[in-house]
């Protein structure tokens, strides 16, 4: 879900996602689309345009998922 929303970030500046997966989903929102019928090319890079609340939300959800995947759950057998 975190993946979700940072890229739903990403995709309101029309940014050109590397992934497949993620630019066919967006490719289905009609703002993301948009660019395509207004012959206007994706940003390689959206840095530039990101917002100081962006840029904050980013880094919060950057920081979630770093710590999710460090305090998962090791697939180990309980030994009795």
């Amino acid at each position: 879900m975190l993946r979700m929303i940072k890229n739903e970030i990403f995709a309101d500046y029309a940014y050109k996602f590397k992934d497949k997966r993620w630019e066919d989903i967006f490719m289905m929102m009609e703002s993301y689309n948009r660019k395509t019928i207004d012959k206007q090319p994706y940003n390689v890079s959206v840095d530039d345009s990101l917002t100081v609340i962006d840029k904050y939300n980013i880094n919060w959800i950057n920081q979630r998922l770093k710590g999710s995947a460090a305090t998962a759950p090791k697939n180990t057998l309980a030994a009795k």
